[in-house]
Order: structure tokens, then sequence, then C-alpha cells
């Protein structure tokens, strides 16, 4: 067997796997795209009292995301600003190695990234060395990573 005829079997045996294996892409991208929503809802609720004092401005935004298995889509991301620095808080890929998703809070200077470790819990993710620490998501460490990013 020639070695482009080993590969076109080792594909179309992949593509036999993922078609039996129940993904819909629709249904994983809608789900997806509910868990953003709540996520971001959350972030409002949160900054809510800051934002009615005036010290910070949240706004909705948009990104368009290209994943392989899910195509292209639209997805929510949220700015948070305060008079100096802006914060961008943008979904970057819901298919991530060891995850269920990854959204990133960044500045122009500095990146922190988001992972939804399983369906319920958010951690951040920081690079230490050379081990990645990660830390869940709470109200707490929520206003830790904002009072951080917004120095």
């Amino acid at each position: 067997m020639s070695e482009k005829a080993k590969v076109l079997d080792q594909l179309r045996a992949e593509k036999a796997a993922l078609a039996n294996s129940g993904f819909d892409p629709e249904e994983v991208r809608s789900e997806w795209l509910s868990e953003l929503r709540r996520l971001f809802k959350t972030f409002r609720t949160w900054t809510k009292d800051a934002k009615r004092q005036g010290l910070l401005e949240i706004r909705n935004e948009s990104v368009h995301l290209e994943e392989e298995r899910l195509g292209g889509y639209d997805a929510p991301a949220l700015r948070i600003a305060s008079p100096r620095v802006a914060i961008r808080i943008v979904p970057r890929a819901r298919n991530v190695i060891g995850a269920l998703g990854r959204v990133d809070f960044e500045t122009p200077s500095e990146r922190l990234i988001l992972i939804r470790s399983d369906s319920n819990t958010w951690k951040f993710a920081r690079l230490v060395g050379h081990r990645w620490e990660t830390t869940e998501l709470t109200e707490g460490t929520f206003w830790n990573v904002l009072g951080s990013l917004l120095q």
C-alpha cells in the first residue's frame, strides 16, 4: 500500500469516527455562545457599582471566530475601561486542548487567559516559569485581575 493510500485510509477512519461520535457543531457552538453570554452577564453584574459610579465604562462588543470543527461565528466580547486603560475580554476558541473554551483579558501591553475547565468552572491561567498556575474565577479573583490589568 502506498503512503498516499495509508494517509487516505487514516483520514477516512477519522472522518467515520467523528461522524459516529455524535459531535454536533451547531449544538456545541450554541452551548458555547450561551456560556459566553452567561459569563459576560456575570461580569456586568460584578462591575455594576463601578459603572453606576462612573468609575468604569462597560461596553458590549462582538468578535468573529473561525474554528476548524465549528466553522465561523460571531461571539460576544466585552470592553471594560477606566479613564486610563481599556481591557478587552475576548473569546478565543471553544475547542482548546485540555479545556472547554478560552477567553482572554487583554490590554495593549498584557494578556491573561481564562479557561473553562469544565461546564461549571472557569479558571485564570498564568504561565509561571515553565508551569501553568490556575486560579478559579470568583468575584474576588475577577477584581484582583482587573486591578492588576488597570494599573
